[in-house]
């Protein structure tokens, strides 16, 4: 019997206007810092940043209309992290052998086969669990608003059990799923939505195991100039 695993990013729910604004790294100054230096050069250049993302109304439709159609076996937690290289030790502790992936990026390894040729990392582990046979397969539900397409990934789906599905197809299964870890991607989604990634992890309505450590402190018309200067030459 299948043991079911739900992985989900928080930007799926997130539009991004402008990719000059992402990051690519993931390390704690790009989590925090990274955002405030790009609030104000925004802000200083007459382009605000928080006109580069939109946090969409479709995620109304995921807490009211989906969510409480998906189906989690009595042991089941949420397990919250921030980056989703954390599925990877998350799908391997608990045993599951089947992922059901809902993110903007398939995390399947970008560049071919040969991107499962470096450690685990945000954007291969998917594809190095299918790897090291850790899980038989995994299906990936695209965001409305991805930017990929599952062509970009021919080599590793013609090696392993790889298929992409829409949201009511996952829906149409009647899953039950042992094992839940949603992750925030700090330094792809912006600070100001950190009530709202709480405030979904709630509507789970599962034991949470929050390994992320709460909401980012994010109040960038109080700064000093001193760290406006700081966060700008990029010393914070």
């Amino acid at each position: 019997m299948e043991q079911n695993f739900l992985s989900v990013d928080w930007d799926y729910f997130i539009q991004v206007h402008n990719e000059k604004s992402n990051s690519y790294r993931e390390t704690q100054q790009d989590i925090l810092a990274k955002w405030y230096n790009e609030w104000i050069i925004g802000m200083e250049g007459g382009e605000p940043l928080e006109g580069h993302y939109e946090l969409t109304h479709f995620l109304d439709t995921f807490k009211t209309e989906y969510l409480p159609k998906i189906k989690f076996e009595k042991q089941a937690s949420l397990v919250l992290t921030e980056s989703h290289g954390a599925g990877y030790t998350e799908v391997t502790r608990s045993k599951c052998d089947v992922v059901y992936h809902l993110d903007a990026h398939s995390d399947l390894g970008y560049g071919g086969l040969e991107a499962l040729e470096y450690e685990v990392n945000c954007a291969n582990w998917l594809g190095m669990l299918l790897k090291e046979g850790k899980i038989k397969k995994a299906y990936i539900i695209y965001s409305p608003y991805t930017k990929e397409y599952p062509e970009e990934f021919e080599e590793i789906i013609a090696k392993y059990e790889v298929k992409f599905m829409t949201l009511e197809e996952l829906i149409e299964r009647n899953l039950s799923f042992k094992e839940v870890h949603m992750c925030r991607s700090g330094p792809w989604t912006p600070p100001w939505y950190d009530n709202e990634f709480y405030h979904l992890a709630q509507a789970f309505n599962l034991p949470i195991k929050d390994k992320i450590g709460g909401k980012r402190a994010w109040n960038p018309k109080h700064l000093s100039l001193a760290e406006r200067i700081n966060y700008k030459l990029g010393i914070v």
